[in-house]
């Protein structure tokens, strides 16, 4: 399990990767941008959400991280190409609704205890 970019990056590589469909759906997540209802800084903020959303910034996020970005409208324009190499399906909402969205996990201490053992040599 691994951040998008890591797929995107061992592919330019030359690294053989692939990701994994399991039955239940891959695992997803969906993030963004807020602005609190304090900020010192509104029209900053705005201004940032706003470059988050252009369609550079949605070119960007495809071709050199491997994420989805917010902007559809630009998505819809990237070739098939760019899609199947960075492994995202063209149709956005099946993915996300056939995927399992990440939860807490309830055993996730020793999860945590065991990858720290693996990465200590243990």
């Amino acid at each position: 399990m691994s951040w998008r970019i890591v797929y995107t990056t061992l592919k330019e590589q030359g690294v053989k990767v692939a990701y994994m469909n399991p039955p239940g759906g891959m695992f997803t997540y969906v993030c963004g941008l807020v602005v609190h209802k304090n900020a010192k800084n509104y029209d900053k903020a705005l201004a940032l959400i706003d470059s988050a959303l252009s369609d550079e910034a949605a070119h960007y996020t495809l071709d050199h991280i491997g994420d989805g970005p917010a902007n559809i409208e630009e998505l819809q324009k990237e070739p098939d190409s760019e899609l199947q190499r960075v492994g995202l399906p063209r149709d956005t909402e099946a993915f996300l609704k056939n995927g399992t969205f990440q939860q807490r996990l309830k055993n996730k201490d020793q999860i945590v205890n065991a990858w720290t053992e693996i990465r200590a040599g243990l």
